[in-house]
């Protein structure tokens, strides 16, 4: 995952508004990911990225883009705890982010933020409040139409909960 991440840092960002609301996409995501390589690899490289994508995303929230953005910050702020070891904060942070996405109406970012929920909550070792989260997050890709997603999900939860936990008709074949 690392040195699939390292290309796309080095991207600028040019006056076309397209580019620019792809770039805080990416700048979003870029942070996610830089917080979870963290975590992986307690290299102090990652963090800066981590939290200078953070930043950016805290200066457009508080510019006046807050329907935007707000959801995406609560969501760094989750996997920054979570990465220090702020347990407490990152679970309040990600019922945070779940909430105002869905308020929002960023179903493919309620799906995201559901499913970095369950993820930190089963490896917290709390497989109930974990199923909750990804069995959301797959309601929410599959509402969304992110069929692969939907697959891949169905297939990590079987994987982690075995069984049949998820009804056959959402597992999506599409």
């Amino acid at each position: 995952m690392k040195c699939n991440a390292e290309k796309y840092f080095e991207i600028t960002v040019s006056d076309n508004w397209y580019l620019q609301a792809g770039y805080a996409l990416q700048t979003f995501l870029l942070g996610l990911v830089s917080f979870r390589i963290y975590r992986e690899t307690r290299e102090d490289l990652w963090a800066q990225r981590a939290k200078k994508s953070r930043k950016s995303i805290e200066s457009w929230n508080e510019q006046g883009s807050k329907w935007n953005f707000k959801h995406k910050l609560e969501l760094m702020e989750a996997e920054e705890a979570y990465s220090n070891g702020d347990f407490a904060s990152a679970q309040v942070l990600y019922d945070e982010a779940v909430s105002t996405a869905k308020q929002h109406k960023f179903i493919q970012e309620e799906a995201l933020a559901n499913e970095l929920a369950a993820k930190f909550h089963f490896a917290m070792g709390n497989k109930s409040m974990s199923l909750k989260y990804f069995i959301e997050a797959h309601e929410k890709y599959y509402t969304w139409n992110a069929y692969a997603k939907v697959k891949a999900l169905y297939s990590s939860i079987q994987e982690k909960f075995g069984g049949t936990i998820i009804s056959e008709s959402t597992k999506s074949d599409k």
